[in-house]
This record gives structure tokens, C-alpha cells and sequence, in this order.
């Protein structure tokens, strides 16, 4: 492979970091396919298979596969989630990024084999954050651990696991909305996001107190709470 690889945004240089020995992996949702061609290039992932259920972006796969030479390691698939997947690919590592939450859970949900044969995934929501933390931690999901990366002002969460059981404290609400090893960990950009954070749950509260509906007034109070619990996590 001669040509450099394709330079990956820090969200996406951010999941391949997380990525070692890969035999198989697979990346769901894979648009241009950069990150499957510098898993290979890199040596982080034998082979890819990169799956979209959109035709543009695997056509636009498709370009970047064939411009880097990779056909050979790279196995462009469209269809929904891991329905691309079968078992005899024997997958190793999932890649699910750039969806909702809950998109994301239910993607997990519907292949209980093809997840259930991979030693670790890679998600990365860009909304429902929390309520993909609650799947995972109240699912068959351990070694739970999330990271932040930073592009062009927005701030993404990337979350790793690995199918099977652990016990878990039930997160509070504001582990849920944090994150619990961001919380443990506080890695660089976490006091910035702390900050993003609170201010989605004053536009929250702001909504909610526009209506008078009487269920709102639990949900205001809930999010009340919840405010003052992520304010302990801003420093000064």
C-alpha cells in the first residue's frame, strides 16, 4: 500500500486509537470509509467490513477503497445495523458511529449473535447519550468505559464495551448524563463538557417551565436535581 492513508478527524482518530489486533472488524455506518482504510494501513484491523444501509455513502466507500487499493481487506456491504454480518465472518471488534443512542441500542439488540461473537465495540452517539448509557449498563455489557474527543467546537462521546455480564451499581441520574468513568477519570475537555452539559439541562428546564402541564412539574424537579448534581462537577 503505497499512498498515506487518509488523515482521520479526532473523532474518528479517536475510535482507532481504541482498536489494537483486530482480526475482523467491522464498521457499521461507514460513509467514506476512512477509518476502515487506516485500521488496515495502520495494522490495527486485518480486514474490515464496512457496511452503510445508504447507497451514497457506499458509493463514496466504494471510491475511497478502490483509490487506496484495499479491496483485498476491506468488504463493502449496505444493509441496516449488523444485518450485513453473519457469524461465519467471525467479527471481532464493532464499530457502530455518527448515530442516535437509540439507534445504536437497538442495532445491538437485533444481532444477539454477531455481538455476542465480538470481544469488544466501539460506539460513538451523537444524541441519547444517556439512554445508551442505561442500555448498556442494564444489558449484558461490561467494562463500560467512555472517552471525549473534540471537533470543530462540538464535543463527542465515545463509549467502549465488551459483551458480557458485570454487576453495576445502577447509575444515578447524573451518571447517566456525565458518564460514569468520564466522571471517575476526567480526562482533558471534561470540565468543557461538563459546562456543554449543564447548559443542555438549563435549555431543558427553560422548556419544560414554558408549560404548564402538571407532569412537567416532576420532570422540572428531576432536572433541577440533576442541575445542581453536575454543578458540583464545575470547578470555580
Amino acid at each position: 500500500v503505497s499512498m498515506i492513508p487518509p488523515t482521520l478527524s479526532p473523532r474518528l482518530n479517536k475510535i482507532s486509537e481504541l482498536i489494537n489486533d483486530s482480526d475482523v472488524t467491522a464498521d457499521i455506518g461507514t460513509d467514506h470509509a476512512y477509518l476502515p482504510v487506516s485500521l488496515v494501513y495502520s495494522g490495527k484491523s486485518k480486514y474490515v467490513i464496512a457496511s452503510d444501509i445508504k447507497t451514497g455513502p457506499i458509493k463514496r466507500a466504494e471510491s475511497t477503497v478502490k483509490k487506496y487499493d484495499m479491496s483485498d481487506f476491506i468488504s463493502l456491504r449496505q444493509g441496516a445495523g449488523l444485518e450485513t454480518i453473519t457469524p461465519g465472518d467471525n467479527v471481532d471488534t464493532i464499530v457502530i458511529a455518527g448515530m442516535g443512542g437509540l439507534v445504536i441500542s437497538s442495532i445491538l439488540e437485533n444481532s444477539p449473535e454477531i455481538l455476542n461473537q465480538a470481544k469488544k465495540i466501539i460506539l460513538q452517539p451523537m444524541t441519547m447519550v444517556p439512554e445508551l448509557r442505561d442500555y448498556l449498563y442494564k444489558g449484558d455489557f461490561k467494562n463500560i468505559k467512555e472517552y471525549l474527543a473534540v471537533e470543530e467546537n462540538k464535543i463527542y462521546n465515545i463509549i467502549s464495551a465488551e459483551p458480557g455480564k458485570d454487576k453495576y451499581e445502577e447509575p444515578s441520574p447524573v451518571e447517566l448524563f456525565l458518564g460514569c468513568s468520564l466522571i471517575n477519570e476526567r480526562p482533558e475537555h471534561f470540565s468543557s463538557y461538563v459546562k456543554r452539559q449543564e447548559n443542555k439541562v438549563l435549555k431543558i428546564i427553560d422548556g419544560l417551565s414554558k408549560s404548564s402541564e402538571p407532569e412537567n412539574i416532576e420532570k422540572i424537579r428531576y432536572y433541577k436535581n440533576l442541575l445542581s448534581d453536575i454543578e458540583k462537577f464545575i470547578i470555580g
